[in-house]
C-alpha cells in the first residue's frame, strides 16, 4: 500500500496530520531550550572574562557594587545600540572588535565585572526591601 493510496477521507490520512501540533509544540520548546542555554551561555561568558583577566574584572565588579544605578543604565544603552543596528552595522562593529581585540577584550572584562557587581547589588537591596516589608 503506497501513501498515494491512501484516501483523504479515511482514518489513517488523520494520523499523518501532526502540523497544528508541532506548530503549537515547538515555539514552546525552543523557549524551554533557551531559558537554560541562556543563562548557561552568560554564566561561561562571564567565567571566561573572569579567568582573562581577574584584576579588570574585579575592579569591575567593585566599580559596579559602587555604581549600581549608574552601570545598569549603560548596560541598558549597549543593548540599546546593538538591538537596533541592521546587519551593516553589527558587521561593522563586528569588524571594528575584532581589528582590536585586546582593548575589546579588556573592555568587556571590565563591563562582566560591572554588569554582575551591579546585578548582584541589585538583588541584595531588592531581598533587603522584601525582608523588611514584612
Amino acid at each position: 500500500m503506497s501513501l498515494s493510496s491512501i484516501d483523504s477521507a479515511s482514518p489513517a490520512a488523520a494520523t499523518f496530520d501532526a502540523t497544528p501540533m508541532l506548530k503549537k509544540e515547538i515555539p514552546s520548546l525552543w523557549k524551554r531550550v533557551m531559558n537554560v542555554a541562556i543563562p548557561i551561555l552568560k554564566f561561561t561568558a562571564v567565567t571566561a572574562a573572569y579567568i582573562i583577566n581577574p584584576s579588570l574584572f574585579v575592579v569591575g565588579a567593585v566599580i559596579g557594587v559602587i555604581c549600581h544605578q549608574t552601570m545598569r543604565e549603560v548596560a541598558h544603552k549597549i543593548q540599546t545600540i546593538w538591538q537596533e543596528q541592521d546587519w551593516a552595522g553589527r558587521m561593522f562593529i563586528g569588524t571594528l572588535v575584532l581589528f582590536s581585540l585586546p582593548i575589546f577584550t579588556a573592555a568587556a572584562t571590565f563591563l562582566a565585572g560591572a554588569h554582575c557587581g551591579a546585578v548582584v547589588t541589585a538583588e541584595a537591596l531588592k531581598r533587603a526591601r522584601e525582608r523588611h516589608a514584612i
